[in-house]
């Protein structure tokens, strides 16, 4: 199965509340955007995320793009809390398209020490 790390950047953050009751744990939804610069994954992400103030989230986002000179999109699936060391998830079944299409595979993501965070993908197609 291949892997690859990749860093990625999150640009247009967007919080929208949905309650907000319990301040440190309030819910809320998330769009933003995420860009991808790797050297097997290059590509763009469109997200939304469910969270409960900063203990914890759940994210689905679709990125199109190249994964190892493959063209394409997929879905990913992953959610993190407080008290585990990032974020893991999967690439959701049947969620490839183009040269991506049947894509299987898992992922997390971790922060590098002084620097942003990295997505690890283990994928096969």
């Amino acid at each position: 199965m291949p892997s690859t790390e990749t860093p990625f950047t999150i640009e247009d953050w967007e919080p929208h509340a949905v309650d907000e009751s319990a301040p440190d744990l309030a819910l809320g939804r998330v769009s933003f955007r995420k860009t991808y610069k790797g050297d097997d994954l290059v590509g763009t992400a469109v997200a939304t995320m469910l969270n409960c103030g900063q203990v914890a989230y759940t994210a689905m986002e679709r990125i199109t793009g190249t994964l190892a000179g493959r063209t394409g999109s997929f879905v990913l699936m992953h959610s993190a809390t407080a008290d585990t060391n990032g974020a893991t998830g999967a690439v959701v079944p049947g969620s490839g398209t183009g040269e991506l299409a049947g894509l299987t595979g898992t992922m997390s993501i971790s922060h590098a020490d002084g620097g942003g965070p990295v997505l690890a993908l283990d994928w096969s197609l």
